[in-house]
């Protein structure tokens, strides 16, 4: 990556000290999707990439989650993502339901979690 804005670079330079050039050589999350099971089944889905010939893989902890490895189309343009089939999710923002599930067997798992819904409103 190059900054080329020079408070940025000041300022990633006070913060992250000896890990600025780790930082800037680190590359970018996959591109991931999430695929909508209201509106599709995963098998439905899966096959459907793999008639439009993308390369992809599971992601290990989400049930309707996928790694593009690489895409031969843009996926945003095609039917099933307009119908809602899949959405574009990051990896990491997929995390966020593998904590909500576990909420309810320890609740203490997920205090580190910014944003988690309050327990007395939210409703399984």
């Amino acid at each position: 990556m190059i900054l080329r804005n020079p408070d940025l670079k000041k300022y990633l330079a006070v913060h992250l000290k000896n890990d600025l050039k780790d930082f800037l050589s680190a590359s970018p999350e996959p591109t991931a999707i999430r695929i909508n099971p209201l509106r599709t089944s995963f098998e439905d889905q899966i096959n459907r990439l793999k008639s439009w010939k993308i390369d992809f893989s599971k992601i290990p902890f989400s049930d309707h989650g996928l790694i593009v490895n690489h895409d031969r189309m843009p996926l945003s343009q095609t039917l099933d993502f307009f119908r809602g089939f899949f959405h574009y999710q990051g990896i990491s923002s997929q995390l966020r339901r593998l904590f909500l599930i576990r909420y309810r067997e320890k609740p203490f798992l997920i205090w580190p979690l910014r944003r988690v819904p309050n327990p007395r409103r939210w409703r399984p």
